[in-house]
């Protein structure tokens, strides 16, 4: 699997500023704080609900980000990771869950707070994965094991967001109540 995204929502409602995430993630590259190559800072913050500002490495990327209006630490995998859906989707949230911590522990992030039980997935790559009912339906169940082996059967709400064919197939995860249907 790959060009698989998880966007860990930010909680705090602050927003996240530019110029400090520009700093953190140069800090990151020249401290070698992950275990993947960094290779690049890039700042799209100018963008409206855009990519905000995104650390570049060489099998994915992260992003602080604003994307649907909704700020959050964005992992997306580039390179092809030949395990099934559960193991992919594993790496991509567990890669970003680890840097939205690092970021929270950053100075200049004090006060932000990211909820890994609310989050998103995105596959973006349109020929892969067309937004599409079959597509969905091929990834639906290895995500719902994902979840399960995650938060637990039944512990969770999972939507398919943006249905629009010109779209990438997308769903948001929560947590929900002990018992609360999925």
């Amino acid at each position: 699997m790959q060009h698989l995204s998880v966007k860990i929502f930010e909680q705090s409602g602050a927003e996240l500023n530019s110029s400090s995430a520009i700093a953190v993630f140069h800090r990151w590259i020249q401290r070698g704080h992950l275990k993947e190559l960094a290779i690049d800072v890039a700042d799209y913050a100018h963008i409206p609900c855009g990519p905000g500002v995104i650390l570049v490495c060489y099998d994915g990327s992260y992003a602080l980000e604003n994307v649907g209006g909704r700020y959050g630490l964005q992992y997306q995998r580039k390179s092809r990771l030949d395990v099934d859906h559960q193991q992919a989707l594993r790496a991509a949230y567990d890669l970003a869950v680890a840097a939205c911590q690092r970021v929270e522990g950053e100075p200049e992030f004090k006060g932000h707070k990211f909820d890994p039980r609310e989050f998103s997935i995105t596959w973006n790559d349109r020929a892969l994965y067309p937004n599409t009912d079959e597509s969905w339906a091929h990834v639906q169940p290895g995500v719902a094991t994902f979840l399960d082996n995650l938060l637990g059967a039944r512990q969770y709400q999972l939507t398919r967001t943006g249905e629009d064919r010109r779209e990438r197939l997308s769903a948001e995860v929560r947590e929900t109540p002990q018992g609360a249907a999925r």
